[in-house]
């Protein structure tokens, strides 16, 4: 059984797959498979925790300085591992 990609269930949990036949063929994998009904669940759960904070977060935030400050520390912490 090929299981769908993380990102594609992260996707179908915020029901933002565009194609029928993917959101049909992901739906029917996900019915069958408890690993992958999991992450779905994961992935829902972490989407309304998200909202729920959301009023807390800055409207100014950078999103771009942001995201390169966390793939700089990502990077730094990778080179430190090694």
């Amino acid at each position: 059984m090929k299981h769908p990609a993380e990102h594609q269930l992260a996707l179908f949990a915020g029901g933002d797959i565009a194609g029928h036949w993917e959101r049909w063929h992901i739906s029917r994998h996900v019915s069958q498979c408890g690993r992958c009904h999991a992450g779905v669940r994961a992935f829902s759960e972490a989407s309304q925790q998200v909202r729920a904070i959301a009023p807390e977060i800055p409207g100014d935030l950078n999103w771009n300085r942001l995201a390169e400050e966390m793939t700089g520390n990502i990077r730094v912490g990778l080179m430190v591992g090694h």
